[in-house]
């Protein structure tokens, strides 16, 4: 489906774990300057492991909402994440 319920988190942690913390938390601040609630919906569902129902009522907004927000935010991590391995493994 559009929004796979087991393999995105997997995902992002994988990444995350192959990445140094530095390099997670300045996607996450470079993330929080371009939309600060897609960055609240990563911290509560990637590090809280608040399901997406959760998020929603706790953001006042809805379930499709925040799977929206959480695919557009994942992308984004991934994306950063990539550009700043690769100017690590550049710089090495």
């Amino acid at each position: 489906g559009l929004y796979p319920a087991s393999g995105e988190t997997t995902q992002l942690r994988r990444v995350g774990r192959e990445l140094d913390l530095e390099s997670l938390d300045r996607a996450i601040d470079a993330l929080a300057r371009q939309s600060p609630r897609q960055a609240e919906i990563v911290e509560l569902k990637f590090f809280a492991d608040v399901g997406i129902d959760d998020i929603a009522r706790q953001l006042g907004t809805s379930p499709s909402t925040v799977k929206r927000e959480w695919t557009v935010a994942r992308l984004f991590l991934l994306r950063e994440l990539a550009a700043l391995r690769a100017g690590q493994d550049g710089a090495t």
